[in-house]
């Protein structure tokens, strides 16, 4: 999957769980509104009959139960402030006040079994549905006893709360409405910054990735125009770099062509050459590989320069050695590596050519000075450095030591072997240079392991292998404990630390063939190749007691002891696939957490 659909996958999956949220919180609003209405109406319902039992105590008049005058002003000034209907009935369900006074005397029948009646028995609170004939479609209502001060029931109060729910109802809508336009506009934004962010990264890595292609197709004119502040901007000012001398290169090898044609006797010569020349350097682009170049070099420089030998050194990455990396004629006198300050080529920063015993010194590489007739030494340079040495010499005639050699090796041969240098230095930088681009598109720049989409190919081909050959194939799902606590404490900045040490711990404390990488967060993934369950599970275990070992430093300052959950799975107990490996040891994992964390679980 590309990049700008990863990242616009990531931001979608952000709006959708907004978008669960809001659902969730819709649902919960229904089902807790009903609830919260009838506990307030209870208690209302409550304080109105504690009001009617209770009042008059101080004056020693009777209570408003006892005063049908009182009680039915009570109840109608209830109405008009609450809104709520409002009947009292004595013992026998006979109402004694109400907001329609001609029910008054009236037997209360609107209560679906007798709910009325049964709480004027029990004193327990009751909701129904009250239903009449100006009210079919039913109105929710409340019923509470009439409790006198010693304990007898002598009636009830039944109160309507359908206004609440109303009321209620109303307040939902439009927190619904506010939760709904508060998701849409999280829509457009993640939708928005999806499209800035795919277009921002993907774009530039499109476009360099496009001028790579027409530079391989052979197009030298058209410049790299990708200019970015990062990592990108980088790459496609060496990339630019390259173009430019490699169209300096064939510029001047076109010169070259043409100021060789007016010598008739070289001509076909010169233009051998250069047809093989182009021919090397079109293989070289080619190759996929280092060794594939090397291979190359070796034998188009055997047609190239017949009778001599010769060889391609290169630095090694500590760039305190030189090391043989493409040999013709293995009779060389050239050691196979030799100290930077052996070559005098190096030392002066141009080509050192001998031609005789008087012309100047041999280069302290060559062991065997007595069989060389004459030597040459090209530094390799690409993007402004030096990559390594070009090398050849002929053996001494019969003649004597150094007779022939003018006649053997000629200035026009000396320009021809640089542009084979330069040829072999840019297309070795430029597979330097495909092989930074690829690990940038596979690894993560924070950790340095590898990122989401290769570890899911990874998984994909190692399942592969596990099913054609019947072994085990082990997957660690970890997840740094407490991790957004490190955040809040020390800063973000800290954070990436953690990460970083991390990631450098499981690349020093893993086998050669497994496969680290960076879920996603917080969270790391490890494949291992050929490891039953019983490897699996004690791997993950050194990792989780090293992992409580890290000491992380930042500004001076030391963070508290990192802890880390692990989830173990195991091909093919665990799952068939990649997705359910991976689901396996997530599940695994989330265990972990809920066991208290800084724990390794294996699936079930």
């Amino acid at each position: 999957m590309k990049i700008r659909n990863q990242l616009a996958l990531g931001f979608l999956g952000v709006v959708l769980l907004q978008v669960i949220t809001t659902a969730v919180s819709v649902w919960m609003d229904y089902r807790i509104i009903p609830v919260i209405a009838t506990k307030a109406a209870e208690d209302t319902a409550k304080a109105i009959a504690l009001s009617l039992v209770r009042q008059g105590d101080a004056t020693r008049t009777p209570p408003l139960f006892a005063d049908p005058v009182a009680l039915q002003g009570y109840i109608n000034d209830f109405k008009a402030v609450k809104k709520n209907s409002l009947t009292v009935v004595n013992r026998n369900k006979k109402i004694i006040g109400g907001v329609i006074p001609g029910d008054v005397g009236k037997m209360y029948a609107h209560d679906t079994n007798n709910q009325v009646g049964r709480t004027i028995r029990d004193g327990a609170t009751r909701t129904f549905i009250e239903k009449s004939s100006e009210y079919p479609q039913g109105v929710h209502t409340i019923v509470v006893p009439l409790k006198m001060e010693q304990g007898r029931i002598n009636g009830a109060v039944i109160m309507e709360y359908a206004p609440l729910l109303e009321e209620m109802a109303k307040e939902k809508t439009k927190k619904i409405n506010v939760m709904l336009y508060l998701t849409v506009l999280c829509l457009l934004i993640g939708l928005g910054i999806a499209f800035f962010v795919s277009r921002s990264v993907a774009m530039p890595i499109s476009r360099l990735k496009t001028a790579v292609e027409r530079i391989t197709q052979g197009d030298m004119d058209t410049p790299i125009a990708v200019k970015r502040a990062d990592e990108t901007g980088d790459l496609a000012k060496a990339f630019e770099t390259m173009r430019a001398g490699m169209k300096d290169t064939l510029e001047k090898l076109q010169t070259e062509i043409a100021d060789r044609k007016a010598s008739a006797g070289q001509l076909e010569q010169r233009t051998e050459e250069i047809m093989q020349l182009n021919e090397l350097g079109s293989m070289l682009q080619t190759c996929l590989n280092a060794e594939e170049a090397y291979d190359t070099v070796t034998r188009y420089a055997e047609k190239l320069f017949p009778g001599e030998n010769g060889a391609v050194f290169q630095f090694k990455a500590s760039r305190n050695l030189l090391e043989a990396v493409s040999l013709w004629d293995k009779s060389s006198s050239v050691d196979k590596a030799f100290l930077p300050e052996e070559c005098l080529a190096l030392r002066l920063g141009r080509v050192h050519r001998i031609d005789d015993a008087n012309s100047g010194p041999l280069c302290p590489h060559i062991r065997k000075p007595e069989s060389v007739g004459y030597s040459i030494c090209i530094p390799m340079m690409a993007q402004g450095e030096t990559i390594g040495v070009f090398h050849l010499e002929g053996e001494h005639t019969k003649a004597g030591r150094w007779e022939g050699a003018h006649n053997q090796w000629t200035t026009e041969k000396q320009q021809f072997a640089v542009a084979v240098a330069e040829h072999v230095s840019l297309a070795l930088s430029n597979m330097k240079l495909r092989e930074t681009l690829h690990n940038l598109s596979i690894r993560d720049p924070l950790t340095g392991l590898f990122n989401r989409r290769y570890m899911e190919e990874s998984l994909e081909r190692e399942l592969l292998k596990a099913r054609r050959y019947s072994r085990p194939l082990g997957v660690i799902m970890i997840d740094i404990d407490h991790f957004k606590r490190f955040n809040d404490t020390y800063g973000h900045e800290a954070g990436d630390q953690i990460l970083r040490e991390l990631g450098i711990f499981l690349q020093n404390h893993i086998r050669l063939t497994d496969i680290p990488c960076r879920y996603g967060g917080e969270e790391f993934t490890l494949i291992l190749p050929e490891a039953d369950i019983t490897f699996t599970q004690q791997r993950a275990e050194q990792i989780r007691i090293g992992a409580a070992a890290l000491r992380v430093s930042i500004q001076g300052q030391t963070l508290a002891e990192i802890t880390i959950s692990q989830g173990v799975a195991v091909f093919p107990g665990n799952g068939e696939s990649g997705e359910e490996l991976l689901r396996a040891a997530d599940e695994a994992l989330y265990r972990a957490k809920q066991q208290g964390r800084n724990h390794v679980v294996l699936a079930k």
